[in-house]
């Protein structure tokens, strides 16, 4: 993110080196496609993997400039997106129960439910059973959020798509009409987070660089032109 208008940036950087390639002005498609379309035919041959974010524009981008390439979503983003699902859910649940119901405000620990299951301490599990207990809608989104987590714990990449299919169709089984689109969401890129299963290619590299780039801002109290970051 630059400046005060909500720009946003685009780093492209090598996931075997660690080393930023370049910094796109904007996060739009076409400004992706033409840096990927102006590449060498030397470079491309050579690219086998990109990690990319849950974004559809980003995802065409890459297969239409670089058909050969097997495209992995980062599997940070996919659980990013559960747990803003969950908190969608959670909200909506808040506002039944002061607007709806008429039992004041009701506030569900959103950084609770954030939380790892694995990484829950003393008695925050019991409180988890208690929360998703009180609100059935919560306690669904939680438990498809746990299990996506859990098919990257898988062995295999068979183990993994068996599993997410089961999940898919367990959503599409709910009353829930949030959850259908969220089940619609990973049946469209499940090829790509499947593909993580080939080599476990992450987008971390980036990451890393993104909080280097922000320490970078905050000491110098802000820069304006992204091109010092490469």
């Amino acid at each position: 993110h630059l400046g005060k208008k909500n720009k946003y940036l685009v780093t492209i950087a090598n996931l075997l080196t660690g080393k930023p390639i370049h910094i796109l002005p904007n996060d739009k498609q076409q400004t992706l496609r033409t840096f990927l379309r102006d590449l060498p035919d030397t470079v491309k041959d050579t690219v086998e993997e990109v990690c990319i974010d849950m974004r559809k524009s980003f995802l065409t981008a890459v297969a239409k400039e670089l058909p050969r390439t097997r495209i992995v979503i980062d599997h940070f983003h996919v659980i990013q997106d559960a747990n803003r699902r969950v908190n969608e859910a959670r909200k909506i649940e808040e506002d039944v129960e002061e607007k709806i119901n008429g039992n004041g405000p009701r506030k569900i620990p959103w950084k609770l439910l954030s939380r790892n299951k694995e990484d829950l301490k003393g008695n925050q599990e019991k409180l988890i059973g208690y929360y998703c207990h009180m609100f059935p809608a919560v306690a669904i989104f939680y438990a498809c959020k746990e299990k996506l987590r859990d098919i990257y714990k898988a062995q295999t990449k068979q183990e993994a798509e068996r599993l997410l299919k089961t999940l898919i169709v367990e959503m599409k089984r709910s009353e829930y009409a949030e959850l259908g689109l969220w089940a619609k969401s990973l049946t469209f890129y499940s090829p790509y987070i499947l593909n993580y299963f080939d080599n476990q290619t992450t987008n971390a590299v980036t990451e890393g660089l993104h909080r280097k780039f922000k320490l970078i801002q905050r000491q110098a109290y802000g820069f304006r032109n992204p091109e010092v970051y490469a």
